[in-house]
Parts: structure tokens; sequence; C-alpha cells
């Protein structure tokens, strides 16, 4: 299966974002529990209250966990198991079994379950499933509607009881293993990782190697090595299962007790599956030390690094965040102000923490501007020893307080989010509440503990380096042993292929075949409560939602969809950015902490702009952006420092496979076109872009006429109406529209492009142009053909991934691919390696051959009319979401009844119907070629 694997993600915290001068109030966060059993989760700005019914918590008598948790958000159900199993419980001859775990779990039941019964099952019931393994964590879900997810705790425990774990599933899926071991190889952020985390952990402790594992590992692996390891280590006692969505909780606990209780598994015996004893971390290399590495790249990649404390017995993961947020949370944060907007000496600056319960290690990861590697290192050392001797501002602390809370309301919209943060909690804290308390844990940080943790722990002269380096700057002596080593890699990688070599056939589903249909669920989307037109043309859509207390606007252009293609796009994405650097009166620092310290999380981009907030304060809020919006100081000094920035992001696009394919995909499909550009003349536009320009476009385009106001939230429908009208009814300006005749591009059929880059995969993208636009009749039709062959597990394209193992990521559709109001393209995209370059591409026009000659059959239709059900009902599914599908919605003048009509269509299309589609538009031939990588 494709999996989620939890490598340590490198997370740059530029949020184009938020935040003045309030002061923080003393109640910053508090979290009570009442006689009654009721949580309550509140300051002085919201209140959250979860009634003692809505969440519970059991341990069956085979020491499983159990916590359910009501949340109506949305109607749908999130089922999580997570084991208390991950890289580190491997002893030395098992690494990476616990990620092959997470692959194999889902490929057949002793007695029930054939090998693609999962997959048939999850489709057939809506569902959506995926898997994922950490240093500490193994984690299987499946989502699906309220009426659809009852079977998915009797799979999860047929998996848990009787997994399988075959030999000749174990030999295709090795393939995919392998496919993403490439994949992470080619992840340059992740080799610092990786380096900082073997030079702080001792030689030999758990920590040290890798969650996949090496490929001398995987070349030792065996089906029984896997079950024996299973067995060792999985068993209820080491798991939780949660149960989060629009349920009744009593009735979820019953049903976890009836499918898992009787489930022994090992736990008889209390020393089975015991967690080797870990090492205190110790950083053992020696102070100021610098790691280098060369790969194929044109720019620097630079990163620092600290051992820190883990999250054991202390608030020091929610304190490292703080710190984190303080140094690189956002525009107004101290490393983004100094390197990128004041020195000028990085494109951007994050940071990641990763720990364990005993030790951590904190990252500053920066992509410097050429020649500026010292002078970021010399910033940051700067930056740090002015809070070791100086501390932190009241105003630094409430902007990171108030961030916090914003992101603390909204997670209570996602169960995906709520559950992986809870696993987290509850797995190395045993404490179910813990989650709830996360305000609470914020509310105990103030400054001087800030700087105490700075102090001990980020000292400013011991500071660790890591670089990634262009090949160019290899030494000499270096090259032969490079060389050797990927010889010896691509060796190894051959040897485990060839291990690995399955000879029976895909097994078809079984169980999937016996089980009973699924419940319809009643759905209506969510319609807007209000529809103003003002007399300036300015059209608000107002939309309540008082799940949390949170309101999110939107402010997009008519135009949107055709600008995010054209030229008109990049004039667009600058002028927008341009808004954030000053407005009349206003300096950059004046607009960001003016939102940062109100917990406002702002945005602006090509397409529009807006910003989401706890509901305080609207009005005022509202007037600030909106001057912002529509009063810009285009000052000549922000666009330099803005294109230096630019040219050397875009200069670092040559360093992405999948932003130069997406390049020269573009200028294939659309050649003479005015929505084909490429790398060079985006290059050129950028360097020859004046404030004019800017100044120009911000009056045609930021206009009443060409705007949609939607606010979705917990609002005051009347109130809204009076402030919008009371703040918007004067604006005035022309009416901006863009050429919307149906242009031809020059789109060659068999056109190839080549572009090397020495990567262990190669990404190829086939495509042609469509006459398919959000219109068009075939539209919706495509779209169900496109879920049958292309979308997710079960999709005919992930059917040749698992029968043949040559490649790992793969994706695609027909007709709907950048179709808006006017027409988009047909693609396949695949992540492979370069010697399986031909044979992967032959399949790929075989399969879609084969979809147009044999079409689908009923099972398929229904499947894809139940899965994009739950599509739909993902596009509402927060006030973010709720927002941008209405401006959306409007933006294309589709109406807000359009998914109603969607799901109607889909509901009723007959296999004729779909099979008539496939004859007309599946077909192998016409395709052009981009490939990327070592070709």
């Amino acid at each position: 299966m494709v999996c989620r694997t939890k490598r340590l993600t490198l997370i740059f915290l530029f949020l184009l974002a938020t935040a003045s001068a309030v002061v923080f109030d003393k109640d910053r966060g508090s979290f009570t529990i009442d006689k009654y059993g009721s949580i309550e989760i509140s300051n002085s700005r919201f209140c959250l209250k979860i009634p003692r019914e809505n969440f519970k918590k059991i341990t069956l008598k085979n020491g499983m966990t159990v916590l359910a948790f009501k949340n109506t958000r949305s109607p749908k159900v999130l089922v999580q198991i997570a084991y208390d199993v991950g890289s580190t419980t491997e002893q030395p001859d098992e690494h990476g079994l616990a990620h092959l775990i997470e692959h194999m779990i889902f490929k057949g039941t002793e007695k029930r379950m054939s090998e693609s019964d999962i997959v048939a099952i999850a489709r057939k019931y809506g569902a959506s499933y995926n898997a994922y393994t950490s240093k500490h964590t193994t984690s299987y879900f499946f989502e699906a509607d309220k009426n659809n997810w009852k079977p998915f705790c009797g799979i999860l425990a047929d998996c848990m009881q009787n997994a399988r774990f075959d030999a000749e599933h174990l030999n295709s899926e090795m393939k995919a293993v392998i496919n993403e071991l490439r994949g992470c190889e080619d992840n340059y952020w992740g080799w610092m990782v990786d380096k900082a985390v073997e030079n702080v952990w001792p030689e030999g402790d758990p920590y040290q190697h890798d969650v996949l594992g090496g490929k001398k590992d995987l070349l030792l692996f065996s089906a029984q090595r896997l079950r024996d390891f299973y067995k060792k280590y999985y068993h209820p006692g080491k798991a939780t299962l949660f149960i989060v969505g629009d349920i009744d909780v009593d009735n979820a606990l019953s049903l976890a007790r009836s499918n898992f209780e009787q489930i022994i598994n090992g736990c008889e015996n209390k020393q089975a599956g015991e967690l080797p004893a870990k090492h205190v971390g110790s950083l053992v290399v020696p102070s100021n030390k610098t790691d280098v590495a060369y790969r194929d790249i044109q720019n620097e990649q630079l990163g620092f690094y600290w051992k820190v404390p883990g999250f054991k017995g202390s608030d020091n993961s929610s304190l490292a965040s703080v710190v984190s947020q303080v140094l690189c949370g956002g525009q107004g944060s101290r490393l983004y102000r100094r390197l990128v907007d004041e020195e000028k000496t990085a494109l951007f600056v994050g940071t990641n923490y990763f720990r364990d319960k005993e030790t951590g290690v904190f990252f500053i990861l920066v992509a410097p501007k050429k020649d500026c590697t010292q002078k970021c290192r010399q910033i940051i050392q700067e930056e740090l020893r002015k809070i070791v001797n100086s501390g932190i501002s009241a105003d630094e602390l409430t902007k990171i307080l108030r961030g916090k809370e914003l992101g603390v309301v909204s997670s209570y919209q996602h169960s995906g989010s709520l559950v992986a943060a809870w696993i987290d909690s509850f797995l190395t804290g045993d404490d179910e509440y813990e989650i709830f308390k996360t305000l609470d844990d914020y509310a105990r940080i103030d400054q001087p503990v800030v700087q105490s943790f700075v102090r001990e722990h980020l000292d400013p002269e011991i500071i660790n380096e890591l670089r990634v380096l262009p090949l160019a700057e290899m030494p000499v002596e270096q090259k032969e042993a490079w060389e050797k080593e990927k010889k010896s890699s691509a060796e190894l990688f051959a040897k485990i292929e060839a291990k690995f070599q399955r000879q029976t056939p895909f097994e078809e589903p079984k169980l999937a075949l016996t089980m009973p249909d699924p419940e319809k669920i009643d759905h209506v989307f969510p319609k807007p409560d209000e529809i103003l037109e003002l007399d300036n043309g300015l059209q608000v859509v107002l939309c309540r939602d008082g799940f949390v207390p949170l309101v999110t606007t939107s402010i997009g252009f008519r135009e949107a969809a055709f600008l995010s293609s054209t030229r008109e796009e990049t004039l667009s994405s600058w002028m927008m950015g341009m808004l954030n650097e000053g407005s009349v009166g206003l300096s950059k620092k004046d607009i960001v902490d003016f939102f940062e310290l109100r917990g406002v999380g702002n945005w602006f981009s090509s397409g529009g702009s807006g910003f989401t907030m706890v509901n305080t304060d609207y009005k005022t809020i509202f007037e600030r952006f909106f001057h912002v919006l529509t009063k810009p100081d285009f000052q000549q000094e922000a666009l330099d420092k803005l294109k230096s920035a630019s040219l050397e992001g875009m200069r670092r696009m040559k360093d992405s496979p999948g932003a130069m394919a997406s390049y020269f995909f573009q200028k294939m499909i659309y050649k003479n076109h005015k929505f084909g550009w490429d790398y060079d003349e985006e290059l050129k536009f950028t360097e020859n872009l004046g404030l004019e320009d800017l100044r120009i476009f911000h009056q045609k385009l930021v206009s009443p006429k060409n705007m949609i106001i939607t606010i979705c939230g917990d609002i005051d429908i009347e109130k809204t109406k009076r402030d919008i009208k009371e703040a918007l009814g004067d604006w005035q300006g022309p009416e901006y529209r863009t050429v919307t005749k149906k242009e031809k591009s020059d789109f060659v059929p068999g056109d190839q492009k080549d572009h090397f880059m020495d990567r262990e995969q190669v990404m190829m993208l086939l495509g042609r142009s469509s006459d398919i636009d959000r219109r068009h009749p075939d539209f919706i039709p495509l779209r169900m053909t496109n879920f049958i062959a292309f979308e997710g597990f079960g999709s005919r394209l992930y059917e040749l991934r698992e029968q043949e193992g040559l490649f790992y990521g793969a994706s695609g559709g027909f007709g709907v691919g950048g179709s808006t109001r006017v027409p988009g393209y047909d693609y396949v995209s695949v992540a492979v390696a370069p010697a399986n370059l031909k044979v992967v591409e032959s399949k790929v026009n075989q399969f879609i051959a084969t979809v147009g000659q044999d079409g689908v059959c009923k099972k398929e239709l229904d499947d894809a009319s139940k899965n994009i059900l739950n599509g739909l009902i993902d596009s509402y599914s927060s006030t973010q979401a709720t927002a941008a599908t209405l401006s959306y919605l409007a933006e294309l003048d589709l109406g807000f009844d359009y998914y109603d009509s969607v799901l109607k269509r889909v509901q009723n299309i007959t296999v004729e119907e779909l099979n008539q589609v496939c004859t007309k538009y599946y077909k192998s031939d016409g395709f052009s070629r981009v490939r990327v990588g070592r070709v």
C-alpha cells in the first residue's frame, strides 16, 4: 500500500500571516472538568464545551484502550488504531520491520480476506484509508460516512489477530518499499535531519536507524521474520483504538468491545513484546561540527541543530514549539525579519523539533542566498544571544499564544488532525485528557521560561551545522568514493528486486463480494444564508456555521481560475504579495504585528485573499484587512527585496524534478497559447517587472465589480450585513474581464522533452490537450471514470502498481486537469526508477487503452458514486473549506446548488453512459512526454 511514513517532516513556518500591541489576558487558557464529567476549554475570547456523553474511554480485558469522541462537524467517522510500536522498538536485526508491517497489514487475513479485499471494501463503502510508521508508533485508519463506518471496526480487528503476511504478497510489496526508499534518498532536507539524529543519539541507540530501514536490512527480510516480529510486539496491550466523528459514543464503545475484546495475541505472556531499553541521547559530536553532503543541486541547503530535552514529564514539547515560533513562526518572527526582510540573506527559514521521551533535536533550516551562508549563521547566533541576554517581549509571546489558540480551535473541525495529535499525546503520556489541555500547556509558558530554554539548550556558541552543496563543489578526492557508493547502491537495489519476485497471480476480492450494500446517507450541502449584491457590483456571500467560534473570510477574484493559468497569474501573485509589504500609513511591521497579535491567519495569493480568526471584534479586523487590500503603498525597496527572493526561489526550482517537469509540461500542453509559458519566460518576466505594472494591475483588478467576498463561520448574519455595507458600500472601481473565448493551443502529439537530474527516480508526465471545461456535459462522467482509473487504492492505476511493482507514486486524470471555464488536459504522472522507464510507459499506455476498450462495471460505478459523495462532503469540512467552496462556485457562476446537482447526476448515471465516455476518451495515442531525472 501507499503509506504515510512519518519521516521527519520539514515544516517551513512562513505563514503569510498575522499580528499588534494587545496585552494577552492573564487567563490565557483554561481546561476544566465539571462534576458531571463535561470538558470546558476556554479563555476570555472563546469557550468550547464538550459534554460528558461526547467523550469516553474504556480499557478492554485484554489491555486494549478505546477512546470515543463525538464530533458532528462533518457526517463522517474516523476509526484509527495506533500501536505503541515503531522503529525504536526494533532490535538490531529487525530494522525496517515495523514499516514493512504497515505496508503488509492490509494484505489479507487467514480466513476472511484476500489480498485485495480491504481495497475493495473501502471503495465499496466510500472510505479513505492509510497508514504510517514513526519512531514510536504504527498506525492504520479508515474514514467513512456516519452510516458506513462500522464494518471497519471488524476489519481492523481481523487484521490485528489474523494478518497473513504471505510470502508472495511480500514479494509484491517489497518493490513499493524499494521505490519509497528511492524517493526518500532524493529528499536532501531529509538527509540533514537523519544526519543530525545519527549524531545526537549514541552508536547503537534505536533512534539512530531510519524508519524505513536500510537497503541491506531489506535484503534480509522474509515473510516468516515479519510474522515473528508482528507476533512479538503487535498485541492489544500495546494498542489504542480511536473512534471519532458523528457517532453515538456508547454504541461505538460497544462495537469496539464486541470486535476486539476476545483478541489475545500474546497478552497471556506478560513479558512478550517488551520494548528494548532506550538510551538517553547524548551529543557525541564535537562542538560546532559541520557535516557536508554533495548532491545534484544548484543551490545550497543549510541547517543548524542542538540537542534539547524530550517531552517526558514536562511541557518541553509546547515550550519548544513556542521557541520555534519566536524564531521562525511567520513574517513577524525574529529570524524571518532578519534573514529574509532586513538582511536579505535567505530565501526562507524554518524550524523542526524532533524528540523522544528523553531527548530531542531542535533544527533551524535555511535556504541561503548565494555566498550568504556565514552571514546566515552570524544572524542566527546574534538573535539567540539577544534572547539569552534579554529574553523576549510580551508582544512576541502574545503573537504565539494567539496563533496557538487559533490552531487549537481549528483542530476540532478535523477528525484526522485531532486524532494524529491525540495519538502523540496519549501514547507518550497515557493521559486521555492531554489533547484537551493544549491551551493550558501554552498558558503556563511565560517570558522567563522561553529565555531559560534558549539559554540552556540553544547555545549560540555551540551550533552544529549541516550543508548540502552542489556536486560541482565536491573535492576531487571525494568523487571516486561517491561514484563507488552510487554504484554499490544501485547494485544493492537490483539484488533486492531480484530476490523478491512474485510467481502467483494477484488475488481477487472475496469478502467484499458478500458484504451488504452500503447504506445511503441523506445529505444536503450547505448553502449561503444570505447573498448581498451591493450597488457597487460587489457580491457578498454569508454562511453561518457555529460549530466552533471561528470566522473565515475569503475575498476572491471573479477571474481567479483564468488568472491561475496565464501570465496575469504571475502579475497577480506579485501584486497581491506586495500588499503585505506596506499600505498607506502602515509599514509591513505594522500590518504583520496587527494581525499576529490578534491571532488572525491571513493570506494573499494570485486568486485573492482572506483571513481566519477566533470570532472576536470581527469588524475591526475586517476594516484593517480591507485597508491593506485596497490602499497599497507600492515601494521600490520592497519590490527589489521580493524580486531578489523570488528570482532566487525560481532558480531553486531547477533543483526540483517535480517543479521542472510541471514547467515543461505546461509549455508542451499549451504551446503558443497564453497558458503556455516555461521557466525561462517566467524568469525573464519577473526580472522585468516594475512598480507601475503592479499599480496599474491593482487599479484594474482590486475592485468591487471583480471580487466576491465569502464569510463563513460563527457570525451574526444581520450584524455582519450591516458591517459590510458600512465598510464597503462606498467602494468603487472598474470592471476587469479576461478574454473568454476558447483559444486552441498548438499542442503537438508525440512531442518529447527530457531533462537530466541525478536522482534515484525519474518524474515522468504523459499528457495531451483536452476540450473538456467545467460545464462540458462529459465533465462529471469523466470525473467518475477518473476515480475508477486513477484515484487512490483500488484504482486501475493502483492495481497496475500492485501487480507490476514497477513504481510507487502515480496519479492521473482525463479532461479535468486544469479544467475551469477553459478546457483542461489529460495526464498521467509517475515517479519511476530510471531502469523501468520504458516498460512503465508501455504499461501505462496499455492500461489506458484497456479502460477504453473494456469500459467499467457496475461495481466500479457504485464505488465511484459513493466516493465522490464523500469527497464532496469534504469540500465543506471546515469554515475555511466551506468559504473556499462557496467562493469557487460563485466565481465560476455554477450556482450554490451545483454539488447537489452533481450528486444527483452521479447517482443516476448508468454503466452504459460511462462506457460511452471511456470509448470516447480513453485512447493511448496522442500523448506527449516529459521526463526529468536520470534520462
